[in-house]
């Protein structure tokens, strides 16, 4: 009886060790997001204030990475475009809060851009997020120069 009650206690141990397993890293969160691997990317910024009403708020993340593998795989992705980024993305991301929009401009490098708003159109093209009220998009920046990826969500 007592072996048995030690197997029992040490199954349950395990099992409640186990249970943290599938939470997944912010980087591994933004890959999937992205459609691009971003594992070895270091956090060098982030912030979120999306505890709004609804979940409307912003959020912006910085990752730097220590070679350009990121900005090789980005040069043959389809969800990722060469910059410069279109007239109305740039309207838009001025919408976002100064704290929540990459710090200076990007002028090399690669950008990405859906809009979560409605899955009833090209959800690439930002013209359409641009004539609403709302928006709820996300957009990403990587600076060939620097090595540096922003990741910024907007939903309001």
């Amino acid at each position: 009886m007592r072996a048995k009650c030690v197997l029992l206690t040490l199954l349950l141990a395990a099992m409640m060790s186990l249970g943290g397993c599938g939470e997944k890293t912010v980087q591994e969160t933004l890959s999937k997001k992205l459609n691009v691997n971003l594992t070895a990317g270091e956090i060098v910024a982030q912030s979120d204030s999306h505890e709004g009403f609804h979940g409307d708020g912003f959020a912006l993340v910085v990752l730097r990475f220590s070679d350009d593998r990121v900005g090789k795989e980005l040069g043959w992705n389809e969800d990722w475009l060469e910059l410069p980024m279109p007239e109305a993305l740039d309207e838009l991301m001025d919408r976002i809060p100064e704290a929540y929009r990459p710090e200076q401009d990007v002028h090399s490098g690669y950008y990405f851009f859906e809009d979560r708003y409605s899955q009833t159109y090209d959800r690439s093209d930002p013209k359409a997020a641009l004539r609403r009220g709302n928006v709820n998009f996300t957009a990403a920046v990587y600076d060939s120069e620097t090595r540096t990826l922003y990741y910024c969500e907007a939903d309001s």
